[in-house]
């Protein structure tokens, strides 16, 4: 049975990876040129139908990312209670209904039959918040990582509690105006853009970095954000701003050549990830590269209960709590690391 249910996450994170990538793509990356410059005939035809398309492909990305969820929740559970571990017993059966709430959370929103401020609402938000604060807390607890890496997860944590904060002390209103709340989410932008560079730093260097084929897309993209700023600030637009706020959340007040760099790097680093070989012990493997293509499917501006279940999934990945790409994966303890068929103590 536990072989078997190893076997279901690692095709369950295979899944949301393609599904939750092409709804990303289609949906909020391809079907936002409709407005750069404003097509007309056929090529805004052909866009709609890309934009249909990554909206259908919604729902199977929401049930791939609950089901990977719940299964890890429920891993941890077993593994933490064989070990007498209560706490990360607790932190199962939190990850457990935090997954159901969101599904709740998302039928009653699709029903209409609760608002923005709604009480269930709220309570959703400060689930997501304790949820990335709990995984990352534990993750800093363990003490075996690098502290460049701890230091990244922290900056990751950083830039959504900006956000989550921002929501809460608004009333749980996207169109609050209160004071301070821009500066929050800028400096919550900050955070997420230095990410990238604290993950490159911790999983490419000294060595990694130095592959040099392994740098021809990030520069690639990198010169491509770099050109469609060039171009807005010499035609005076800002298709690239669209394209931002739609695909990542980022509102691009800080300047172009660091959103350029940031992005170059964390396609470096998710390369880096998935070219390794998946193996115990280290930091940087396929779960990790998956982690944080999650983030990026989620984006900072976390308006959908799916781009919640995302980012805590995410962190997950990111903490070592959840390792589907492994055919025997494991969980990681401050005082003891267990493994689905095998105990070694520390």
């Amino acid at each position: 049975m536990t072989e078997e249910r190893s076997w279901l996450s690692r095709y369950l994170a295979v899944g949301l990876m393609v599904f939750a990538g092409l709804e990303w793509f289609l949906g909020r990356v391809v079907s936002r040129t409709a407005a750069a410059p404003p097509l007309s005939g056929i090529g805004r035809t052909i866009v709609e139908a890309l934009g249909r398309t990554g909206f259908f492909l919604f729902a199977t990305a929401f049930l791939l990312a609950t089901a990977l969820l719940l299964l890890s929740a429920w891993r941890l559970y077993e593994l933490a209670r064989n070990e007498h571990h209560l706490d990360d017993v607790a932190l199962a059966v939190f990850l457990g209904l935090f997954a159901i709430l969101d599904v709740v959370q998302s039928l009653l929103t699709a029903s209409s039959a609760v608002t923005s401020e709604g009480i269930l609402t709220f309570s959703f938000n400060v689930f997501s918040l304790i949820a990335v604060w709990w995984l990352t807390v534990r993750f800093l607890s363990v003490g075996r990582e690098p502290r460049m890496v701890k230091v990244a997860v922290s900056l990751a944590a950083l830039a959504y509690s900006c956000w989550y904060c921002s929501i809460l002390a608004g009333g749980i209103s996207l169109g609050s105006s209160n004071i301070g709340s821009t500066d929050i989410l800028r400096f919550g932008e900050l955070a997420a853009v230095l990410t990238p560079v604290a993950l490159f730093v911790a999983m490419a260097l000294p060595h990694e970095w130095r592959v040099g084929k392994r740098w021809i897309a990030p520069v690639l993209l990198s010169l491509a954000v770099a050109a469609g700023n060039i171009a807005d600030i010499a035609t005076d637009s800002g298709y690239t701003g669209v394209f931002s706020i739609w695909s990542v959340g980022f509102t691009l007040w800080l300047p172009w050549p660091i959103y350029a760099v940031s992005i170059g790097l964390f396609l470096y680093a998710v390369l880096t990830c998935f070219a390794r070989k998946v193996k115990p012990g280290g930091y940087g493997d396929a779960n990790i590269g998956l982690g944080m293509l999650l983030i990026l499917f989620a984006g900072y501006n976390l308006q959908l209960t799916y781009q919640h279940l995302l980012v805590v999934l995410a962190f997950a990945l990111l903490t070592k709590v959840a390792r589907p790409l492994r055919r025997t994966g494991k969980v990681e303890h401050p005082s003891v690391v267990v493994a689905d068929h095998e105990k070694i103590s520390p």
